[in-house]
């Protein structure tokens, strides 16, 4: 009996202007090297497409929790998922770690003062 294989769900996460679309898009071929079909989703496209522009808590953490439903759905087609949020919910991690398989978490440490001195904050 053959096991089903599920892809990789890379969630990385940091404040904006952090990097991590930067990032993303650089881990994508070496993750398509690795481990096959991969695809790259930014949070900020899928608020796009559902004309996303509530921003109180609880309404992100049931955005973040759709997205991550559909890595899953993704990742059980075989795809490994790049996915780049800023999600910094503790809440959001905890239902990842907990509901996704081939699940890593990456969270992008960034210095605010200067962020905010880019102008990227």
């Amino acid at each position: 009996m053959n096991k089903k294989y599920y892809g990789k769900i890379f969630w990385i996460t940091g404040l904006s202007g952090s990097g991590k679309s930067a990032i993303g898009k650089k881990l994508k071929s070496l993750i398509k090297n690795k481990y096959g079909q991969t695809i790259l989703i930014h949070g900020d496209d899928i608020r796009d497409i559902y004309n996303f522009k509530t921003y109180t808590k609880n309404k992100r953490l049931d955005l973040g929790k759709s997205n991550s439903n559909l890595c899953h759905f993704l990742s059980k087609q075989g795809l490994n998922v790049i996915f780049t949020t800023v999600g910094l919910f503790n809440e959001l991690h905890e239902y990842n770690r907990k509901n996704l398989s081939n699940y890593i978490e990456i969270y992008i440490k960034a210095d605010i003062k200067k962020l905010v001195r880019n102008k990227k904050l």
